[in-house]
């Protein structure tokens, strides 16, 4: 939006700036972690920084959101049971699953590879690949991610980011795609199909990379 790059409809005009502002801030805390520079200062700073220059978008942020919203609840008025109950179900799903993001990590790849990695990082204070590391040579952009959650808060907060957060993205990355070529009915309903996926709905209690990746490949088609 501040460069004029953005397109004109609401959705994907969310999708891709949130793309790129999360894209610059994990590009640049991977640089600092390379320069061994990777400590929690440095991280709010840029957080920060990418805020101020992004202030003067938060009104049509929020006038997005608040158009988008109505046009679902219009749209949630206007059409059958079946969608509606299919509306309802997703979105108790997304709360069940925001709850369980909450509670304590269980799966056991995001506690062996995807935070333990991370872990050294934070340890040394540098991104490096640890030898006893079962993957640790993996592509860890976004898996900074979780470093940067273990840094302010913790596996919790990783979680969130890496992946009940990244799956709403995706959703709404689904729904942008689907709006180009067809109605809001059918956009939205390609989102809730995506957000009940079984492997989806798995990888939202996860830390692992997956809908981050899925995320920026789905955005790259807009």
């Amino acid at each position: 939006k501040i460069f004029n790059l953005l397109p004109d409809r609401i959705s994907p005009r969310l999708v891709l700036s949130t793309g790129i502002g999360l894209g610059s801030y994990a590009t640049i805390i991977w640089i600092l972690a390379f320069v061994k520079y990777l400590y929690v200062w440095p991280c709010v700073a840029i957080l920060l920084s990418i805020g101020v220059v992004g202030f003067n978008q938060i009104k049509f942020l929020f006038d997005d959101i608040v158009v988008s919203m109505n046009c679902v609840c219009s749209t949630f008025k206007n059409n059958g049971l079946i969608f509606r109950f299919i509306l309802v179900i997703t979105l108790l799903q997304l709360l069940i699953l925001l709850i369980s993001v909450l509670a304590p990590l269980a799966n056991g790849d995001s506690i062996a590879v995807y935070l333990n990695l991370p872990k050294y990082w934070i340890r040394e204070h540098q991104y490096y690949h640890p030898p006893d590391v079962v993957l640790g040579t993996i592509p860890a952009l976004m898996m900074i991610l979780n470093a940067v959650g273990l840094l302010f808060d913790g596996p919790s907060l990783s979680m969130l980011l890496s992946g009940w957060w990244m799956g709403i993205l995706g959703a709404l990355t689904v729904y942008s795609i689907t709006r180009l070529f067809s109605n809001v009915y059918s956009a939205i309903m390609a989102a809730c199909v995506f957000l009940l996926i079984p492997d989806v709905v798995r990888l939202f209690q996860t830390t692992k990379i997956d809908l981050g990746w899925s995320f920026f490949d789905l955005s790259g088609i807009l």
